[in-house]
Order: C-alpha cells, then sequence, then structure tokens
C-alpha cells in the first residue's frame, strides 16, 4: 500500500526544483536528464496507474491461478488520487 501524505507534493517539488538549480550550476548537460527523472518520480507517484495495475495484475492471477492465488483489491477507490505537482 502506498500512502501519500500531504508534504509530500511540496517536498518533491522543492527537492527536484534544487536539484535542477544546482545541476543547471554545476552540470549543465544533465538537465535532459533530471527532467527525466523528475516525470519518471511523478509516475510514481500517480496513485490511479498504480491502482489500475494493482486492478490488471488481480485480473490475470484469478485468470492465471482460478483462486489458488490471491491478490488485494484497491480498497477505497475514491481515495487513489494522482500526484499534482505544484507549479513555480
Amino acid at each position: 500500500m502506498k500512502v501519500q501524505y500531504p508534504e509530500v507534493s511540496a517536498h518533491y517539488a522543492a527537492d527536484f526544483d534544487n536539484l535542477e538549480v544546482l545541476a543547471g550550476f554545476l552540470f549543465p548537460d544533465t538537465l535532459p536528464m533530471v527532467a527525466g527523472l523528475r516525470k519518471r518520480h511523478e509516475g510514481e507517484l500517480d496513485f490511479r496507474q498504480e491502482a489500475a495495475n494493482l486492478r490488471e495484475c488481480r485480473a490475470n492471477a484469478d485468470k492465471r491461478f482460478k483462486g489458488k492465488v490471491v491478490l488485494p483489491a484497491v480498497p477505497a477507490p475514491h481515495l487513489v488520487r494522482h500526484f499534482r505537482r505544484k507549479r513555480k
């Protein structure tokens, strides 16, 4: 289970903003990589995608193992949300 605490959004944005500034001064050629890392980590914080992946895995396990393997369900779909980066 993943839980996103309220302060995660602000900390995440600040950390990557600082990393971009530092990389821009010290290693400007790494800025595309930093941008890719930011995007990748935003994807990890998209809990809607995580829920969709869990549903798909559960359905595949049900088909393949016919009830012998049970994966958890998404317990409260209305609580699943997407990480929203705060814009500067």
